[in-house]
């Protein structure tokens, strides 16, 4: 639980693509989807219920949408905790930052850097 976060893509994870989801025709969804779940793994938090919902005859929903399926409170907590952790450590590089004591790295940095 108290791994270490670095810059870029962290973890034992490979980044998903709309592969993941095993339905095809949903371009748009499966993309965002992705970008979710890869964010999410860069924090080291996975949703492993995650899916797309199609569209529901129940309620006429038309479009796709995205769940992140059932939590146990214990999934629920050990999750936030992680994101927790990621956002102090990013509140003490802003500060650094603002005093002049570091210099935040770019994101994703340009393959030309």
């Amino acid at each position: 639980m108290d791994e270490e976060v670095t810059e870029g893509f962290v973890g034992p994870y490979d980044p998903v693509s709309s592969d993941y989801w095993g339905v095809k025709g949903r371009r748009e969804v499966e993309e965002a989807g992705s970008l979710l779940v890869n964010t999410l793994l860069r924090i080291r938090v996975d949703i492993p219920n995650i899916e797309i919902l199609n569209d529901c005859a129940n309620c006429g929903r038309k479009e796709p949408r995205i769940s992140l399926g059932y939590l146990s409170i214990d999934e629920t907590n050990e999750m936030a905790r992680k994101i927790e952790k990621v956002l102090d450590e990013l509140d003490c590089l802003r500060k650094e930052r603002a005093t002049g004591k570091a210099h935040l790295p770019h994101a994703h940095p340009r393959s030309d850097e």
